[in-house]
């Protein structure tokens, strides 16, 4: 299953096709939820990507205007990558996960208290 995924995604899902494999009643809870991010990542990049266009179309010199256009294609293309990578991993956790929600109970006992953390700030952050 996983490797049907991977190979749509090799060969340029689009967010419709993305849309498609969440939507599906047939899949597991874990894998709809995958989907459902991975198109929100797709839409966020071609949000960047639209924004990053219509900044370089406004700049008045061509050598510049043609690099802004190139850096927003690189950016969207790099971006696209990342979305498919992260749904490969988050489809590899379903897996692990066996396809039920993962959501843990958060205990705040667990955690420092705001004042805990401004009396023993961490060294490695200065």
């Amino acid at each position: 299953m996983i490797l049907g995924f991977v190979l749509l995604l090799a060969f340029g899902a689009s967010q419709a096709q993305a849309r498609f494999f969440w939507r599906s009643h047939h899949r597991s809870l874990c894998v709809q939820i995958a989907y459902q991010t991975y198109t929100s990542d797709l839409i966020g990049a071609g949000a960047d990507y639209t924004l990053a266009k219509a900044k370089a179309t406004n700049i008045p010199d061509y050598g510049d205007r043609r690099e802004a256009y190139r850096e927003a294609n690189y950016e969207y293309r790099d971006a696209r990558s990342e979305a498919r990578d992260q749904l490969v991993a988050r489809l590899e956790l379903c897996e692990s996960l066996g396809g039920s929600r993962y959501y843990p109970e958060i205990d705040p006992e667990n955690f420092c208290t705001p004042e805990e953390i401004a009396a023993n700030p961490n060294p490695c952050l200065y």
